[in-house]
């Protein structure tokens, strides 16, 4: 079933804002935000919610971190491609540290609205 998620991982530049302000959001992580760990870092609030497919999207690595030496994943549409990964359940407070985490204020990503598809929906 499709569920709209918050995804801070793109280069796009669709950014969809919500009016109202929940408690909690759903994000949708791939990469290095799929671990447990490396999401609680600065989101300790991280609840894995499921595993979760993005449509008409793929990984795209385009950027070079001196912190990681190496490429960063991000996300671009392209129609008939998968993106796989999870869906954490975060309190609404903790997207200010996801962000930074991110590099949204430096430009390196962007937080936009998406629906993924969460199992059983994966096994279809």
């Amino acid at each position: 079933m499709p569920i709209p998620v918050e995804m801070g991982h793109s280069q796009e530049s669709d950014t969809v804002e919500r009016s109202s302000a929940p408690q909690h959001v759903l994000y949708f992580a791939y990469g290095s935000n799929m671990n447990s760990t490396r999401i609680r870092v600065n989101n300790p609030s991280a609840i894995f919610v499921d595993v979760a497919m993005l449509r008409n999207h793929a990984l795209e690595f385009g950027h070079y971190s001196k912190r990681w030496q190496g490429a960063v994943a991000s996300v671009g549409w392209k129609p008939g491609q998968t993106v796989y990964g999870v869906v954490w359940r975060l309190l609404a407070g903790d997207l200010g540290r996801l962000d930074l985490q991110e590099g949204v204020a430096k430009g390196t990503y962007r937080r936009f609205w998406v629906q993924v598809c969460v199992t059983p929906a994966l096994l279809t």
